[in-house]
């Protein structure tokens, strides 16, 4: 059964957060950077100030490139250029590396040139996780993670949790990139299908994950900061209806859907794992959700102004959720939700604090820090499809800055 989340009941589950509070701060703030990066020429963030380090503004990563990922602190955004490139920002040290595929030529095996699926970055900025594609293998993939001490080098392949899977990938990673959960298929000869089975590595070593019952094959998601937490989904055939699933400690639980017989899924974790987001089928499509574990249910996030459906793909520690929704009539647009904003467009939330997202339309929102602060995502820039990132300054600063400007006020009556 699905809950209201403007009823009074769940807005109470959680005190005003950061990004909220600024609203009463920031009006006096006006925040115009635009600046597009270009990855692909390795140029570093306009000028600021290091330290405390992700410093507040608006920036495009450069054409085609989609942002899927954020370290806890904003500092490390991971993404992709055209399905062909994949890079790393970090935004302290204003430094941009390609992460290059397996040999680091972008060739994999067997002379292939393969392309990289950058799913998530861990925690700690470190660890960045996804998939390789070769060219020639008809877009089956190979889980890899890639050198959290040599950011920019070769890929590393993670193992097989039962012999040669026929196609896999790594979807999340906890704080360290110690634990990494995915998926594989794996080939069955008694039935002559591929079974896809949820995986997680531990230390790089894998392992397949428990079913809940009535359920045998799945794919694991998200997972929290411990990696005690893993989300996902679970199905069975020959229904093949998938059902949101949480694996506690390792004991998985599907919890079903909004809809007697209606699919759901999670999508993510925050990082305490306390509260999973995702989407549930309500009979007429596919609605943005979120799910917490203490008081089991969804709650159906209310929907943007002539949108049909939606997406919940990430979550902070004081639950912010960000994701999309989609217009009935073609387009999608990026949201973020919290108990006091409700679901907000980011396209006009962002440009009502000042941002100058002249020429922008943001699309899709993947990720967002733990303090829910910096979020990335995609979108177009004057019509070309371009990655963002935002960081929206804390209340404090907000406030200094604001108060800053009363000097000068007082200087122009005199």
């Amino acid at each position: 059964m699905a809950r209201d989340m403007t009823s009074p009941p769940f807005e109470t589950l959680r005190e005003s957060t950061p990004m909220t509070n600024l609203l009463r701060t920031v009006l006096a703030v006006t925040l115009t950077c635009g600046t597009t990066l270009s990855v692909l020429a390795g140029q570093g963030p306009p000028p600021g100030p290091v330290n405390p380090g992700v410093y507040p503004g608006f920036w495009g990563t450069g054409a085609n490139t989609l942002n899927t990922g954020v370290s806890a602190s904003g500092a490390i955004v991971v993404g992709q250029v055209g399905g062909a490139m994949a890079y790393r920002w970090d935004r302290v040290g204003y430094t941009q590396a390609m992460l290059n595929p397996i040999d680091g030529s972008g060739i994999g095996d067997a002379g292939q040139t393969v392309f990289p699926g950058i799913n998530g970055v861990s925690a700690d900025g470190l660890v960045t996780v996804g998939a390789v594609y070769p060219g020639a293998n008809n877009g089956l993939g190979d889980s890899v993670r890639w050198n959290p001490t040599a950011a920019g080098t070769a890929a590393t392949y993670l193992a097989s949790a039962n012999g040669n899977p026929a196609t896999d990938a790594a979807r999340a990673s906890n704080f360290d990139g110690s634990i990494i959960v995915g998926y594989q298929f794996f080939y069955v000869p008694s039935t002559g299908v591929a079974a896809q089975r949820p995986v997680r590595w531990d230390n790089g070593a894998p392992s397949q994950m428990i079913s809940p019952s009535g359920y045998t094959f799945g794919e694991a998601n998200g997972v929290n900061s411990n990696g005690d937490v893993i989300v996902g989904y679970s199905f069975s055939t020959p229904a093949y209806t998938a059902s949101a699933t949480i694996w506690n400690s390792g004991v998985p639980t599907a919890v079903g859907g909004i809809i007697p017989g209606g699919a759901s899924s999670f999508v993510g974790v925050n990082p305490v794992g306390d509260l999973a987001v995702g989407f549930a089928f309500d009979g007429s499509a596919n609605v943005a959700v979120v799910y917490d574990p203490a008081a089991p249910g969804f709650s159906v996030l209310p929907a943007l102004a002539g949108t049909t459906s939606g997406l919940a793909r990430d979550a902070s520690t004081n639950w912010d959720v960000v994701g999309s929704m989609n217009f009935g009539a073609g387009g999608s647009a990026a949201f973020l939700w919290n108990t006091t904003l409700g679901t907000v467009d980011l396209n006009s939330y962002l440009a009502s604090l000042g941002f100058n997202l002249t020429g922008w339309n943001l699309t899709s929102a993947y990720a967002i820090s733990s303090d829910g602060l910096t979020i990335v995502g995609g979108g177009t820039h004057f019509g070309q499809m371009e990655g963002w990132v935002v960081t929206i300054p804390t209340p404090g600063a907000a406030a200094v800055a604001a108060l800053s400007l009363i000097p000068a006020l007082r200087r122009r009556r005199s």
